[in-house]
This record gives structure tokens, sequence and C-alpha cells, in this order.
């Protein structure tokens, strides 16, 4: 009898190994099936096998874990990828800090508290490498939006929390405020805010300007605007909604401090004259800020402003990122004198404004009243403008340094 019962409990035992074994391998393959080609040859098998063990781990021990749907476990837990990070060993590491921090609290309590305690290791800085790594972020204490956002997703991943990122496009053009992006509603329910869902395209002219039907009750209107620097300039502001209410707010401002303006697309394409070859500005800026200019040949507000950058040669090779000026068309560019130039920075880059798309773009979205040259741009490469100057002026390169030197 004994040697019976010893042999069922062996082979009760032997088929929990084989299905945990073969969950392991469901989930494997799964990862192999979606993740980026080179994030087959750059890691090893040996490495994703860890990751499905501790995501496994994490679903089975965390209290929210059974709760998370299959599609959103396989889809926004399993994957140890977020962005184009370094792949790294932060899920283990996360989870054993974790863990006992987030014990007693439901999983929104725990979404807050992983948010806490990112916050608490890492702080917001400008950076213009490839997004770094969650173990790097941490042990560098800072990173720019899109590092600190895949360092959140990589630690509620790692506590068995579905999460991935949500880009915003644009932060520019406050006359039409967008939803999402610098206002927001929220129901307050036992004190708790509940954010109103509408339309990702929804601004307030097209859906809000003429009324909206809530239910009677408390609320919260959140606005924010974006700086420069990443800053964002936020005002609560609380209702009680009991009968008709008009509600006016006004985005904040900081003269003193550098705003995003507009937005000029970085993967927009400009012929290079000594490489005579179509670039995008990325390509030719790398990630970061750099200056914008569309210039004309043989015309007294371009020269003046050039002489003006000439002036402060020094000073912009210093800052060291790229100045890309462009003439309307290859046409003007052979009119073009450059040896009257020779004195600009090295960092200078000439090319030509290929059928005058980005002029014309510029134009667009700053509302520039006319397509007059010279126009000048600082701009980033996550397509935000703070500085925008459009013909004749008086020292140009003191007003674009002066900008600079607030980034």
């Amino acid at each position: 009898m004994r040697k019976i019962v010893m042999l069922l409990a062996v082979a009760l035992l032997t088929g929990a190994c084989q299905t945990k074994e073969s969950r392991q391998n469901e989930y494997l393959s799964f990862l192999y099936e979606y993740m980026p080609l080179p994030d087959r040859t750059d890691y090893p098998r040996s490495f994703y096998e860890e990751q499905v063990t501790l995501a496994l781990q994490a679903r089975a021990e965390m209290p929210w874990g059974e709760k998370v749907p299959e599609r959103e476990f396989r889809h926004f837990v399993l994957p140890i990828r977020v962005n184009n990070e370094t792949l790294d060993s932060s899920r283990a590491m996360f989870y054993r800090e974790l863990k006992p921090r987030l014990e007693g609290l439901s999983m929104e309590q725990a979404i807050l508290e992983v948010n806490h305690w990112c916050h608490e290791h890492v702080t917001y800085r400008p950076t213009d490498a490839r997004t770094s790594s969650p173990l790097a972020t941490i042990r560098t204490a800072y990173g720019r939006c899109g590092e600190e956002s895949t360092l959140l997703v990589a630690a509620l991943r790692a506590v068995a929390i579905p999460a991935r990122q949500v880009y915003t496009p644009r932060w520019a053009r406050t006359d039409n405020p967008k939803y999402y992006i610098h206002f927001t509603l929220s129901h307050l329910v036992d004190g708790q805010p509940q954010l109103l869902t509408y339309p990702e395209e929804a601004t307030w002219q097209s859906d809000f300007a003429r009324g909206v039907q809530l239910e009677p009750g408390d609320y919260l209107l959140t606005t924010g605007t974006r700086m420069a620097s990443g800053k964002v300039l936020a005002s609560m502001q609380h209702f009680t909604l009991s009968s008709d209410t008009t509600l006016t707010f006004t985005l904040r401002e900081n003269k003193e401090e550098v705003q995003v303006i507009g937005s000029q697309n970085a993967e927009n394409r400009y012929f290079d004259l000594q490489e005579q070859a179509e670039k995008t500005l990325l390509s030719t800026t790398g990630r970061g800020y750099y200056v914008l200019a569309l210039v004309a040949p043989n015309h007294e507000p371009t020269n003046h402003a050039l002489r003006d950058i000439a002036a402060y040669r020094e000073e912009f090779e210093q800052w060291g990122r790229k100045l890309v000026v462009l003439l309307q068309d290859k046409g003007t560019a052979r009119r073009f004198n450059f040896s009257e130039f020779s004195q600009l920075p090295s960092t200078v880059v000439w090319g030509t404004d290929i059928d005058q798309k980005i002029l014309n773009e510029i134009c667009a979205e700053l509302r520039l009243s006319s397509t007059s040259l010279p126009v000048f741009l600082i701009c980033d490469t996550f397509n935000r403008v703070v500085f925008c100057q459009q013909g004749y002026t008086i020292n140009l390169g003191e007003q674009l340094l002066k900008v600079i030197h607030q980034l």
C-alpha cells in the first residue's frame, strides 16, 4: 500500500513539474515569436528563461497576479523590452525591492506606490543618448521623460502589474487645448479622482466649449503646460456640479523660462550640400537640441543674422550642437557666397529645403504670417520648438545663446 501511495505521489509531482515546465516553454515561445529580431541574437536563451520564471513568480506571489487577464499578462507583464533600452536584470532587483513595500496594498494603491518609489530614486534631466536601461537610470539617478517612463513600466511589470508606454506626440499650440495633453477632468468619488475618458483627439473647442453633460458631484480640473526643461506648470481646480456650471481656466505660463511654442518634425528630409545626399535632420543632429535656419542668398536680413551668429563662434562651438542652415533650393545655393561666412561656427551644416517643405510646415505649425526669410528656430529631436525668429533682427547670436543657456 505504501508503495502505491509513494508511486502516486511521485507521479503527481512529475506531472506538476511537467505542467510548470510546459507553461514556461509556452510563454518563452510567445516571447520569441513577438520580440524584435536583434533581441533574439543579442541575448542568450537563458536570459529570457529567467525573465519568464520571474514573471510567473510575481504573478503567483502578488495578490493581484491571478486577476491579471492572460492577454494583458502576455503583452504587458511578460516582456522585458519597454523601449529601445539595453535589456538588463532589473526585474529581479525591482521585485526584491518592491514586494515588501507593496504588502497589504490593493493593485491601485500599489501602482501609486511604485510610482513614488521611482520618483524617490530618479529625477528628471534631459539626455541625448539612447534610452538608458532601468538599472542604468537607477545608478545615475536621473533620466529624461522616456527613460523615467521606461523605469516605471519595468518596475510595474516586475510586480505583475501590466504596463506600457503611451507617448504624447506634441505639447504645443495652446490656443485650442487638447484633452489629456493640456487638461483633464476627474470625478471625485469617495475622495478619490476617477479620470473621465474622451476620444484621443478631443480638444476644448471641438468637444467642451459648447458644454458637456456630467453627473452632479465633485470634480477636479487639472491643467498643465510643459516647459522646455521638462517641468510642467500644473494647476488643479476643484468644483461642485449641481446645476449648469460654466468654468474658465488659463494655462499657466512662465515668461522667465523657455517654453515649448510649437513643433517641427525632426524626420523631415533636406539635401546636404557637402555630402550631396538627402538626409533627415535627426540623422545630422543626433538626439538633442539644434538650431534650424532657413535663409536666402544676397539677402541683407539673412547676411545680418549670419554675421551675428559668427560673432559668437566660440560659444556655439562650445555648445557643440548642430546649426543646420538651409537655402531654398540648389539654384539659390549656387548664388550664395559661402566664402563671405567662413567665420561661422564649425558646427554649421549647409543644405537646401527640398520643395520648401520644411519652411511651409514651420509656417503652418507656428502660424507665421508669411514665408519671408530668414527664419531661425531652436528645436529638439522630440519635435519641440522653443525659439522662433523671422525676418530682420539684431543681436540674433545673443538671442539664441540666451535661450540655449536655459536648456
